[in-house]
């Protein structure tokens, strides 16, 4: 089933650092305030967890009676003769067995040709007409599984009701995907909106699912489309073999296809759950709530009321989960890693003003992912990991403006959604490691490392994969740090980066001493 990654930082290269001085580790935030009264923002109101866990069973199991129905109403119109099984996987999803269903849903695979391993170029009628709507009830499965229920009552209910009727939506993660199809009223009729994922349009049972459900009300990428897409990124890859890709060729191809679909509706409006930055996408993207609204148009700037309201908006979201005290104009970096620790590392809830159950790992049922330690905090990393996609947004808006005004307001907007990110996710790495390289690109390298090594500290649950790519994060800041003090002629400076680095790499020791010896004689 699909597994978006939520930790892509690892492939990404720090920007080039601009020449000057280095700026202080305590230089304050300093984003314009918004417009009216910010502080003491009202907490939004939410049901009980157990309240909002009963209403979320109740909507799962209404959920799984329409997959299911829709799965009986495609083998009869197309004729087929799906294994037995999958009858036996739908009863026991309605039941709330969770354990007993996924445990059918892997058997499921296995029959279908979906387990480990398979590559099947051609795939069976039974299960282009089966397998996609039972993917969708084991991923609303594990949403309602593994998350704290008022808090996934929240995020379903704040994307739904954001939505206009009628538009488009492109979900990016499992969460983004799955729970807004379970929070919808029906998936099936596009009510409220027609739910698309973003990520498994290369894929051609997906697309085929698609065409069944909308294809008569919007227009859904065909074959030829597919194959297009396919083909021009191949040709294009080839063109610039060699050169590092910014995206897996799969997510290019999506991508491709999400434009396809984009411009051939050109009477409906786009959202977006972000997976992974798409730069067709960027020129479009407005921060709309949790997520993003695609304008029809490029937009040269940012709206100052549209910014205005996305600094409002998180005040909220932060309220509700950490407190919206915070991270504040004047917080430093230092100041935001001291609460970092206290919270996530000590322990010590003195300063912390948000709901408790947000810093508690719940409790899972389901059989753990690999990548998985410890008990899931899906909380912390999809906000966490949403705030961060918002201040990407920022970042990309900064670099890609001449006004210098708007380059400064973009900028100090993106460190302020940086700083809020990191505070929200502990257990998500990806956002220390994003802000991380703002910071390396202004070259405040002092408060990028101190960020890094922060999270590199607070990292319990978190796995090899996260902690590599912490370390070589790190690397790339340190030889930053090194080439822009050498560049500077300020050769002390550029000689400590060097002995952080020996420290960190000393299976290079005898290399990076040389580096030193010739600094030493530049001097």
């Amino acid at each position: 089933m699909q597994r978006t990654a939520l930790f892509i930082a690892g492939a990404i290269l720090i920007a080039g650092c601009a020449k000057g001085p280095e700026e202080s580790d305590q230089k304050p935030y300093s984003p314009p305030p918004p417009s009216g009264k910010t502080k003491n923002v009202p907490v939004p109101t939410v049901t009980s967890d157990a309240d909002a866990g009963k209403k979320l069973r109740e909507q799962f199991k209404a959920f799984t009676i329409r997959k299911r129905d829709y799965a009986k109403r495609m083998v009869v119109e197309q004729n087929i003769k799906p294994p037995p099984l999958i009858w036996e996987f739908y009863q026991s999803a309605i039941d709330g067995d969770f354990a007993e269903t996924q445990k059918k849903y892997t058997e499921l695979g296995k029959q279908y040709g979906r387990g480990q391993g398979e590559n099947k170029s051609v795939v069976p009628l039974e299960v282009q007409h089966t397998f996609p709507p039972a993917m969708e009830v084991v991923g609303a499965m594990e949403m309602v599984d593994g998350w704290h229920a008022k808090f996934l009552h929240f995020y379903t209910t704040e994307i739904v009701s954001s939505i206009p009727e009628g538009s488009i939506y492109f979900g990016g993660t499992d969460p983004g995907r799955f729970a807004i199809t379970l929070g919808s009223k029906s998936h099936e009729k596009a009510d409220p909106f027609f739910t698309i994922t973003q990520t498994a349009l290369a894929d051609g049972s997906y697309l085929q699912y698609l065409r069944e459900l909308y294809g008569n009300k919007i227009y859904i990428s065909t074959e030829e489309d597919r194959g297009r897409a396919f083909s021009n990124y191949y040709s294009e890859a080839k063109a610039k073999e060699g050169q590092s890709q910014d995206i897996p060729a799969i997510m290019d191809i999506n991508g491709r296809l999400d434009k396809v679909i984009f411009n051939k509706n050109p009477d409906h409006d786009f959202y977006l759950e972000e997976s992974l930055a798409l730069d067709w996408m960027k020129p479009h993207m407005v921060p709309h709530g949790l997520i993003f609204k695609l304008e029809r148009k490029p937009l040269k700037e940012l709206p100052p009321d549209l910014i205005d309201q996305n600094r409002k908006d998180w005040q909220k979201y932060m309220a509700l989960c950490v407190g919206d005290e915070v991270v504040k104009p004047e917080t430093t970096v230092s100041e935001l890693c001291e609460w970092i620790q206290a919270v996530y590392s000590k322990n010590d809830l003195g300063k912390f003003k948000g709901d408790l159950l947000y810093l508690d790992g719940k409790k899972q049922v389901l059989e753990k992912s690999a990548m998985q330690k410890g008990l899931p905090f899906s909380e912390q990393k999809v906000f966490s990991k949403m705030r961060s996609d918002q201040a990407g947004l920022f970042r990309w808006r900064s670099l890609n403006t001449q006004d210098a005004q708007l380059k400064s307001l973009y900028a100090q907007e993106a460190e302020f959604a940086y700083a809020q990110s990191v505070a929200l996710g502990g257990v998500n790495p990806n956002g220390a490691l994003e802000f991380s390289i703002h910071l390396s690109a202004v070259n405040r390298f002092k408060d990028a490392k101190l960020l890094v090594r922060t999270f590199v500290g607070i990292q319990k649950h978190g796995s090899e994969f996260y902690m590599r790519n912490m370390r070589q994060m790190l690397g790339k800041i340190l030889k930053s740090e090194m080439d822009h003090w050498r560049e500077e002629k300020e050769y002390d400076k550029a000689i400590s980066a060097i002995e952080e680095l020996k420290e960190l790499l000393p299976e290079n020791k005898t290399q990076l001493q040389l580096q030193i010896d010739q600094l030493r004689n530049l001097q």
